[in-house]
């Protein structure tokens, strides 16, 4: 008998093509739970925030390491036509793809969910964005802070006395990955059902939305906005 220890998430497989911090950090989530995640970067610069720093560790960005935890990686060129045929052979063994690129990025390269979903009927498409992918703004570039600003969090946080301010660390972001982790095991589950993929759409600022709870609940119930308490409680 094998001690070998049996991971949720043994034998599936997640092409990771996010950078920055959303799409990564639900990725090495996944990877602590026993995916395979093989990160796709672009050739010579990679992920845009292996150069982000100071502090570097070895030559290697913090920032980095500290949302690529357990990954494989490979550079692929999408614009050469060697590399997206062998993308499209891992699309067809892989379970998972995941993104956060600017809106439209991935179809224009032959990468959108219809495409990867015409390879592999079982593939299960997580795409984040601050807006999601329908609806009026659904091609706004959104960032942390911009979301952080635009759910209202922003009015909340801070001195009572003093002037909106984010939280110290990119919660958007990371609230944004752990709903992406989420929604892609609630697709993993449905799959052993139904034996079919399916497209997973996370907003930021959805995500941003449903932190407001009781918050947003006394301003339907009073018309109240809250307001910013610092480290008081009501």
């Amino acid at each position: 008998m094998s001690n070998k220890p049996i991971h949720p998430l043994d034998n599936i497989l997640i092409l990771d093509f996010s950078t920055a911090l959303s799409g990564p950090f639900a990725s090495q989530n996944l990877s602590d739970f026993g995916a395979e995640v093989i990160k796709i970067e672009p050739p010579l610069v990679g992920d845009e925030t292996r150069s982000w720093g100071p502090p570097h560790v070895k030559g290697e960005s913090v920032y980095f390491l500290s949302v690529n935890r357990g990954k494989k990686s490979v550079q692929l060129n999408l614009q050469e036509e060697r590399s997206r045929k062998l993308m499209r052979k891992m699309i067809e063994k892989a379970d998972v793809v995941l993104e956060n690129a600017r809106p439209g990025a991935l179809e224009s390269l032959g990468f959108g969910y219809e495409a990867c979903r015409s390879l592999n009927p079982k593939i299960i498409y997580c795409t984040i964005s601050g807006h999601g992918r329908s609806g009026l703004d659904k091609n706004k570039r959104s960032g942390d802070l911009e979301t952080q600003g635009f759910s209202g969090f922003m009015s909340m946080t801070g001195s009572s006395q003093g002037d909106p301010q984010k939280a110290g660390i990119p919660i958007a972001d990371m609230i944004g990955g752990l709903y992406a982790v989420q929604g892609i095991l609630l697709a993993l589950l449905a799959r052993n059902r139904s034996n079919q993929g399916q497209f997973v759409d996370i907003a930021l600022l959805d995500g941003m939305i449903s932190l407001l709870s009781f918050q947003a609940g006394i301003y339907l119930a009073t018309g109240q906005a809250p307001f910013r308490r610092g480290n008081e409680h009501f």
